[in-house]
């Protein structure tokens, strides 16, 4: 029973918990491109989700900012 309830923690709570900690790990990086693979619609999933959300709009504002830099620095010419 024990070693089934740890199969089981590991699982649902552990391992998510580990993917998600590694994306945190990769966007603060400035690695847009990583891919939040867990799905569920426990709270894990819906951390997930909005691991997701924030990435994007993150990735967003960046690529609004770079492109206004861009455009600044093509006006300063």
């Amino acid at each position: 029973s024990l070693s089934f309830s740890f199969i089981v923690i590991k699982d649902k709570v552990s391992n998510p918990i580990d993917q998600l900690t590694k994306v945190a790990h990769e966007i603060g990086n400035q690695n847009w491109s990583v891919q939040i693979q867990y799905e569920s619609k426990d709270e894990i999933g819906r951390l997930a989700s909005t691991f997701r959300i924030l990435k994007e709009k993150i990735s967003s504002l960046i690529q609004d900012i770079n492109e206004s830099n861009l455009n600044l620095s093509k006006s300063n010419q």
